[in-house]
């Protein structure tokens, strides 16, 4: 995963630094997620930057099912898992270390969708046979991160 849902609570000028905070909040069960978007706690010896983007809450409704295309399944928990290993750097290190051909595909998350066979993440969760490649991909990052 790469982004969150939150809600914009308060806004802060901090006098003496030329800055403004801007506090978003995330209920609570979501917090873990999205301090892993975001890249873990914040460090002070550390600047991350982030994108923030206003999520219209009608644009779902503007976008009305064209008649006779099936809807895109969506994505349950390997698709989040995907996610979220994809974005470890550790994970692209040991695809590439474990498959050196996997260089032509740019990025974990390709590798992924094409080592599991599948067009998205979100398949993941509707294909018996992607879950098991993917379960075992996993596995066998866990064991490498532990050696």
């Amino acid at each position: 995963m790469t982004a969150f849902k939150a809600t914009y609570s308060d806004f802060k000028v901090i006098r003496g630094r030329k800055v403004a905070q801007i506090i978003l909040e995330v209920p609570l069960e979501q917090a873990d997620e999205a301090l892993t978007v975001l890249g873990g706690v914040p460090r002070p010896d550390q600047e991350r930057w982030v994108g923030v983007a206003r999520i219209d809450p009608n644009a779902a409704k503007a976008a009305p099912e064209v008649a006779g295309e099936p809807t895109p399944p969506k994505g349950g928990k390997y698709a989040k898992r995907a996610g979220i290993v994809c974005n470890e750097p550790g994970f692209w290190t040991f695809i590439t270390e474990i498959f050196p051909q996997a260089r032509h595909h740019g990025n974990a998350a390709e590798f992924v969708r094409s080592y599991c066979g599948v067009k998205s993440r979100s398949d993941l969760d509707h294909n018996e046979e992607a879950q098991r490649r993917f379960r075992g991909l996993v596995a066998d990052y866990e064991f490498w991160r532990q050696t």
